[in-house]
């Protein structure tokens, strides 16, 4: 099928939708497909981004069971 074609039975569909909530889900996929400029960290998250990264090197982290298992015991103790 050729573009033009995709593109008008595309169209036709969407015009038929009378549901706001998927219009709304399309619009926001489209508008995500839209090719944006790369994110630029401020100072402050480069920093922060480099003290984690550091901090991971030195072990300085939980895992994910580490953290399941704190919070049970948080959870019970409330």
């Amino acid at each position: 099928m050729r573009k033009l074609a995709i593109r008008e039975k595309v169209i036709r569909r969407i015009e038929a939708i009378e549901d706001k909530p998927y219009l709304e889900a399309l619009y926001n996929f489209i508008e995500a497909s839209e090719p944006q400029e790369p994110y630029r960290f401020s100072k402050e998250e480069a920093e922060a981004i480099k003290e984690a990264k550091a901090q991971i090197k030195r072990g300085e982290f939980y895992t994910q069971k580490e953290v399941e298992k704190k919070m049970k015991k948080w959870l019970r103790e409330k």
